[in-house]
């Protein structure tokens, strides 16, 4: 039962070639779609994250750029360095709490806030070179203040108004909170210059809203784009700009550098380039590009969630796999409609088989479908009906084989009793001619003792033929059980027993094998293939070779000769019972060896034949089944 539920079914193997035939070229459209898909999508989404980075950045320096000449234009006017003249000489003549500066401020500072309102600065400020802040449109807490030895000497608007006034050039300082406020500010200075002497320093503090607009462009990101700038603080990356899911960021999220080298902001603020995939400070899997701002020192990167990103693909490969799903279950179904209508007419056929292997010669298939089944079906109950007729005649068929098989065995026993009892009388007749003539030599003439000889001899042939009928007889029933046999052991024991004569050389050329076989069969073979050649040698120098070719299936033996050969109208003639060649060569024979050779071979699949001329020696080969 076990092994019938194993094996497998019409059914299930039909469905298995349907579903792989369906769902294979379907798989493979899912793979492609989803990795070509997303690799081809990827690499779009780089090429757009780094256009857009690469923008962010143009756009920041280019805000620089326009800031650093709108300030540079400022201290090169003359009312600009006029303000600075007269608000320095008020400060030092009056102090700047003096109602007299007060005066001089009051005038200087409409067209100063003019100036913000066009430029959108935050804050302007003038600085002597002693670094005494004089003038600030919008922080007067900051008049008095020194930056080379107060307490804000450390600042960045310090350390920017040293950079310009030591360098005399245009310098930004880097991002810090604003003092007093959760926000952080930059300033960018440059040097009042007359006569080629610096008089002071215009010191401007950036609008960082318009710079973050600029960084913080979310257009094209999605839903879930974003910007993030950092700017190296000692050993850590410091966040210098709101991020789009952590609006409070700034100067809070940091990223240590040796902690985490490998990190995009990281290689951004150490200047280098670069793009990919990586999980970022939310512990999301981002697509992000990121480069390095000059002027302040930022890195800036640029990225999406590869969740939005990617989406358009996962929402293909989901309906690709339930596209699959769905042809998996019509694939099924259409298999198991397809499979019935074949296995079901051949489980008819098989119950059919069973009943008429049964005995019941009488029942027919007999379907009705009109395809290839239908043909097997009637095809099957008219071999069923030629078999009834011919199974009428099995007994009487088995009955006649049996006879035969007794006849056979009667003849035998018949063959064997006449030849034993011709061979009492036959004995007689020898010794009784043998007697006479060693006896009686001087009673007979030359006649006589020549017509004894000839009765002597005709006995002994006929003692020979009696008993190469009993071998001949006996070679299809009883049979010597098989052994491995070195053929070279038994042809040379066959020569020692043949004892040829000195003119008669026989050898063995090369290596014979061991074969399995009836040891005495096979001796009787080689003793008559070689007793024959002997018997036709009319060389004075007689030639006898036997040898041996490996086949695939077989082992091929040949005994060769060069004796009187033999025409080849008598190949045939040769094997057959009682055919001799007696007297074409000159020799008596009794005509039995060669077809004892012959039905020893074929009884055991073999086959025996002979290459000959006359005159010039024979072959004979035979083979012998491995």
């Amino acid at each position: 039962m076990l092994k019938d539920f194993l094996k497998p079914k019409i059914a299930t193997k039909l469905t298995g070639w349907f579903l792989l035939i369906t769902l294979v070229p379907l798989a493979v459209i899912v793979y492609l779609a989803n990795d070509r898909g997303k690799e081809q999508l990827q690499h779009e989404i780089m090429n757009k994250l780094v256009v857009m980075t690469v923008e962010r950045v143009s756009n920041i320096e280019t805000y620089i750029r326009e800031t650093q000449r709108t300030l540079e234009l400022l201290v090169l006017q003359p009312s600009a360095i006029r303000a600075l003249e007269i608000l320095e000489e008020a400060a030092q003549q009056s102090g700047l709490k003096s109602p007299d500066y007060a005066v001089v401020e009051g005038k200087v500072r409409p067209g100063f806030s003019r100036y913000q309102a066009i430029t959108g600065f935050q804050d302007l400020s003038f600085i002597t070179p002693d670094g005494v802040v004089i003038f600030s449109l919008n922080r007067k807490q900051d008049l008095g203040v020194n930056y080379k030895i107060g307490p804000l000497h450390d600042s960045a608007a310090a350390k920017v108004f040293d950079l310009a006034s030591t360098l005399l050039a245009t310098e930004v300082s880097e991002f810090e909170f604003l003092r007093g406020m959760n926000e952080p500010e930059v300033f960018m200075a440059t040097p009042f210059l007359k006569s080629g002497k610096m008089i002071g320093i215009a010191m401007v503090r950036l609008n960082t809203k318009e710079i973050y607009a600029l960084a913080s462009d979310y257009r094209g990101l999605g839903e879930t784009g974003e910007t993030v700038i950092g700017t190296k603080v000692g050993n850590q990356v410091v966040f210098v700009a709101p991020t789009r899911h952590d609006p409070s960021a700034v100067f809070k999220r940091k990223v240590n550098i040796d902690a985490d080298p490998e990190a995009p902001l990281v290689q951004a603020v150490q200047g280098k380039k670069g793009q990919g995939i990586s999980i970022d400070y939310r512990g999301k899997e981002v697509l992000e590009v990121w480069r390095y701002v000059p002027f302040f020192g930022w890195g800036i990167i640029v990225k999406v969630d590869a969740e939005e990103v990617f989406a358009p693909i996962n929402l293909l490969r989901k309906n690709l796999i339930t596209i699959l799903v769905i042809t998996m279950g019509l694939t099924i179904f259409a298999s198991i409609l397809i499979s019935r209508s074949i296995s079901n007419p051949i489980q008819i056929l098989q119950k059919g088989t069973e009943i008429i292997g049964n005995g019941n010669w009488d029942y027919t298939v007999a379907m009705s479908s009109r395809d290839e089944i239908g043909d097997l079906s009637r095809s099957f109950d008219r071999m069923t009906a030629h078999l009834a007729k011919t199974t009428a005649s099995r007994d009487q068929l088995n009955a006649m084989a049996l006879q035969l098989q007794r006849s056979n065995k009667e003849l035998e026993d018949f063959a064997y009793v006449v030849s034993h009892d011709l061979k009492a009388p036959l004995r007689g007749i020898t010794s009784v001619s043998t007697w006479l003539k060693e006896d009686y030599a001087d009673k007979f003439d030359d006649e006589g003792k020549h017509q004894l000889d000839l009765l002597r001899s005709r006995a002994l042939r006929m003692d020979a033929l009696i008993s190469g009928i009993l071998q001949y007889s006996r070679v299809g029933n009883v049979e010597g059980d098989e052994e491995l046999a070195d053929m070279n052991l038994l042809v040379k024991e066959i020569i020692e027993n043949l004892n040829p004569p000195p003119r008669i050389h026989i050898a063995i050329d090369g290596t014979l094998p061991t074969v399995k076989c009836p040891r005495v069969r096979m001796h009787q073979v080689f003793q008559n293939l070689i007793s024959n050649a002997m018997k036709f040698s009319d060389k004075p120098q007689g030639e006898i070779k036997v040898r041996c070719e490996e086949q695939k299936d077989a082992w091929q033996f040949c005994v060769e000769d060069n004796g009187t050969g033999i025409d080849p109208k008598n190949f045939e003639k040769i094997f057959k019972l009682f055919q001799t060649l007696g007297a074409e060569v000159g020799t008596e024979n009794t005509g039995v060896g060669l077809a004892l050779v012959k039905r020893i071979i074929e009884l055991r699949g073999g086959r025996v034949w002979i290459e000959s001329k006359l005159g010039e020696g024979s072959r004979f080969f035979f083979t012998w089944p491995k």
